[in-house]
C-alpha cells in the first residue's frame, strides 16, 4: 500500500463514519478509525494490537485514573490520548519481544486506540466495536472494488 492509498482509506473511512453516525446514530470510534482499521486489514496482529491498546487505555483512564482525578470532557479526552500514546511508545520499545512490529501504525493512525477508548466511555463497548468493525469492512470492500476497476 502506498501513501495515496492510505489517504483514500482515510477519506472513505471519514465518509463511512459520517454516514453510519447520521443514519444509524452510532459512532464508529472516531472519524478516522474505520479508514485506519481498513488500511491494516492485511495485518490481523496490528488490528488486535489497536483494539488491545484501546481496551487498556479505557481501563486505565475510566477505571483507575478517574477514581483519583476529576476527568470529564476535553480533560478526559486528553488523558485518553496521552495514555494511549504512552502505551504505544512502550509497545514500540518492546518490539523485539513482541511477535510483530508495533510500529505498523504511525502518525494519524496512532491515535486510533485513544479515539476508540474515548468512544467506549460515551456509548459503550457493545455499540462501538461492532460499528467500528462493520465500517472497517465496508471501507475495505469499497477499496477492493476500486482496485478491481
Amino acid at each position: 500500500m502506498n501513501l495515496s492509498d492510505f489517504y483514500v482509506f482515510l477519506t472513505l473511512g471519514v465518509v463511512i463514519s459520517l454516514l453510519v453516525e447520521e443514519f444509524v446514530g452510532v459512532s464508529t470510534g472516531g472519524m478516522i478509525v474505520p479508514g485506519v482499521l481498513a488500511s491494516n486489514m492485511g495485518n490481523l496482529d496490528i488490528l488486535i494490537y489497536i483494539f488491545l491498546l484501546s481496551f487498556i487505555t479505557y481501563f486505565i483512564v475510566e477505571k483507575v485514573l478517574s477514581k483519583h482525578i476529576i476527568l470529564y470532557g476535553k480533560r478526559k479526552f486528553t488523558f485518553m490520548i496521552v495514555v494511549a500514546m504512552l502505551l504505544k511508545l512502550a509497545g514500540d520499545q518492546l518490539y523485539p519481544l513482541l511477535p510483530f512490529a508495533a510500529v505498523g501504525f504511525r502518525g494519524v493512525g496512532a491515535i486510533s486506540p485513544a479515539l476508540l477508548a474515548n468512544t467506549y466511555t460515551k456509548q459503550g463497548l457493545e455499540f462501538t466495536i461492532p460499528a467500528a468493525l462493520i465500517s472497517m469492512f465496508v471501507v475495505y470492500i469499497i477499496m477492493s472494488l476500486i482496485y478491481l476497476i
